[in-house]
């Protein structure tokens, strides 16, 4: 298909010129203005995909990171609260917690706070197998299974 354009202020041919002329010197070859702005123009609707992309996975990473900060916001005031020998409110804490994440992240903070009850049932057998639990799902993590 064929496109005339009119009316293209003389600055922006010139301009037009210089990166073909640059284009072509960086290159080694030979590539007319028709050419140059052909492929030019059959790239903006690939150009704007990228953007699309570009700025759904920007929204999504920005997401993740403030979930991450969150989670970790909640695991340091999880662990202060244990260390200051608080385990009541350690433990609603991890109920709140895992309430508010993906299905993986619940399921190693359910295991956490199995871990929690055992130690205030100082049941420390069963802390140390479930600890043991926890520590091959974080190995297993990046499977296919996951957690």
């Amino acid at each position: 298909m064929d496109l005339i354009i009119r009316n293209i202020d003389p600055k922006v041919i010139y301009s037009i010129d210089k990166m073909i002329e640059q284009y072509n010197h960086q290159n080694k070859t030979k590539i007319s203005r028709s050419k140059f702005l052909r492929d030019r123009i059959e790239k903006i609707p690939e150009e704007d995909l990228y953007k699309k992309i570009d700025s759904e996975t920007a929204v999504q990473l920005k997401t993740m990171v403030e979930n991450m900060e969150a989670y970790q916001d909640a695991v340091d005031k999880l662990f202060f609260l244990l260390i200051t020998g608080d385990t009541e409110e350690a433990l609603n804490l991890s109920e709140d917690l895992s309430l508010k994440t993906d299905k993986n992240v619940r399921r190693k903070i359910n295991l956490i706070s199995k871990i929690l009850d055992a130690i205030i049932q100082e049941d420390k057998t069963k802390a140390k197998n479930l600890n043991n639990e926890l520590k091959e799902r974080n190995e297993n993590y990046d499977t296919e299974e996951g957690i």
